[in-house]
């Protein structure tokens, strides 16, 4: 596997990417969104939850719009999982779409 972070593919850079030297391995693109609460106000946990998921649906969502599997797509590699994660504090919430399986 090779590791890269923050590197430009597509139309904008991703976060971070695990390329497989193999095709029938996986490869991971992630991207990652901070959720901050707004100044003067504390969500409920509930709030915080749809929130999370939210951002981290934008995030999924960036990783197609902005095409950031253009790299690992011209080393001809098909099987790739892709990975919006939204964060605030220790709260998280990650979001996955397998492709290429």
């Amino acid at each position: 596997y090779e590791i890269r972070s923050n590197r430009e593919s597509g139309e904008g850079r991703y976060d971070y990417v695990i390329i497989s030297r193999e095709d029938q391995k996986l490869s991971i693109l992630m991207e990652f969104k901070q959720v901050k609460e707004p100044e003067g106000k504390v969500l409920s946990e509930s709030k915080m939850r749809d929130l999370l998921k939210q951002t981290a649906e934008t995030a999924l969502d960036q990783i197609s719009q902005k095409s950031y599997c253009t790299e690992i797509e011209q080393r001809g590699l098909t099987r790739v999982l892709k990975i919006g994660l939204a964060f605030s504090g220790k709260k998280f919430c990650l979001v996955h779409v397998l492709s290429g399986v």
